[in-house]
């Protein structure tokens, strides 16, 4: 008499369940790369004014991207806080992160166009800061040259626009902290239950033969 063979089990991977979105990996590489951008941008010169009046020395201001834009250099900072956030969060913090990286990479990029456009309130302001008078502000545009770096900011910007949308739209998708505690979980859960035949064939173990002859120590 002979005991049928369990039927084959095809069996499927789960690499591919386990596998991280690229979506996810997108956006925190999106954000280290931004807040890169931010921190290098708002801290390289972004103006250089010279004024020469007769009677008095001259006088060279330069004014990095934080004296001329304070409010968007505060925001490098969040960048690398919205990769802990990203990651350590779930559905409800991501969305939140997604909504406040939108609003602020807008506001970096908003600030670095208008400034690439030609405003110039804010480096006439400082420049009479810095001569203790107020300056004609024509005069002190004409005697202004600028540079590109206030680009990397605008960049930096548009990386957290980016990384955002992802977090908004994707977020569902991506892995938590605690999803690893759960599959082991569940791992655990799947060694605790009895093994099939299949799985006894795979290690070697015959599943037709009874178990260990006990009639010798019935003897």
């Amino acid at each position: 008499m002979t005991q049928d063979l369990p039927e084959a089990i095809h069996v499927t991977s789960d690499s591919n369940a386990h596998r991280t979105p690229r979506s996810y990996l997108v956006a925190l590489g999106l954000l280290a790369i931004g807040s890169g951008a931010l921190f290098l941008g708002y801290g390289r010169t972004w103006s250089s004014t010279r004024l020469t009046e007769s009677g008095l020395p001259s006088l060279l201001v330069e004014l990095t991207g934080r004296d001329v834009q304070p409010a968007g250099a505060a925001t490098a900072i969040l960048g690398l806080a919205a990769i802990a956030g990203l990651v350590a969060t779930r559905r409800i913090g991501r969305i939140l992160s997604g909504i406040v990286l939108i609003i602020v990479g807008l506001l970096d990029a908003f600030l670095a166009f208008q400034f690439g456009l030609g405003e110039r309130s804010s480096i006439v302001a400082a420049v009479s800061e810095r001569a203790g008078r107020d300056l004609d502000p024509d005069i002190v545009r004409a005697a202004t040259s600028t540079s590109v770096w206030w680009i990397a900011a605008a960049f930096g910007g548009v990386c957290f626009v980016i990384a955002g949308t992802l977090a908004l739209t994707q977020s569902s998708f991506w892995p938590t902290l605690g999803s690893r505690y759960e599959r082991s979980e569940q791992a655990s859960e799947q060694s605790a239950r009895p093994r099939s035949a299949w799985d006894q064939m795979d290690d070697g173990i015959d599943p037709t033969m009874d178990g260990p002859d006990t009639s010798a120590s019935a003897r």
